[in-house]
């Protein structure tokens, strides 16, 4: 399982990249390192997705329900993470802020004890998907607590991307062109070929 640390380091090194061929060769790397299970996750999730468009799943996460997860993780009130929010302009600045702290003195028990906490791309998925698919009576409570348990069990840069993928808006600048010429370029799959397949299943993923 590739831990989803690795998908955020990733993440942040497209951030500061502005070549789109630079994007893809990054891209390109990350879709060979990851398992068959993980590829198609990995391939939406970098697109700022969590599910295929022809999917019937919706993540449906609002801004209150994910400024209560973070208010309780960090231990900062509403009030605190809705002023992180106006002056960074950035859910996922917000989560790196409000976390921060907390997650420096958790790093630093941790590794007193000798245990780093982790979590994988797919536990993420996971998460996501049990979100989707709550309803009814408790299912506000049952997004809360999956979204507290990404927020505890991740660092502050990880929790940037959680944050953002929550909302699917992972800010980094890839976009179907750069992913499909990822696919093409890790996998030695024309890009005609993989355009085509888009067209007729409308999932890079697949």
């Amino acid at each position: 399982m590739t831990d989803f640390k690795e998908f955020a380091d990733v993440c942040k090194q497209i951030e500061h990249i502005s070549s789109s061929l630079e994007m893809t060769d990054v891209v390109s790397d990350m879709l060979k390192s990851v398992s068959t299970e993980e590829l198609p996750v990995v391939t939406h999730f970098v697109m700022g997705d969590v599910f295929p468009a022809w999917s019937v799943e919706q993540l449906g996460v609002g801004t209150s329900l994910l400024y209560g997860a973070l208010s309780r993780s960090s231990g900062l009130s509403l009030k605190d993470i809705e002023d992180l929010v106006r002056s960074t302009g950035d859910i996922g600045e917000t989560a790196v802020a409000a976390l921060g702290k907390q997650k420096k003195n958790q790093s630093t028990f941790s590794a007193f004890m000798g245990e780093e906490a982790s979590i994988s791309i797919m536990d993420v998925f996971d998460r996501f998907l049990d979100i989707s698919r709550s309803s009814g009576a408790g299912s506000q409570s049952n997004k809360m607590r999956n979204l507290q348990f990404l927020f505890n069990s991740s660092s502050s840069e990880e929790a940037r991307y959680l944050a953002r993928l929550a909302i699917e808006d992972l800010r980094i600048g890839v976009g179907e062109g750069i992913v499909r010429d990822g696919i093409s370029k890790a996998f030695d799959i024309p890009a005609g070929e993989i355009e085509r397949g888009f067209m007729v299943t409308n999932d890079l993923g697949l």
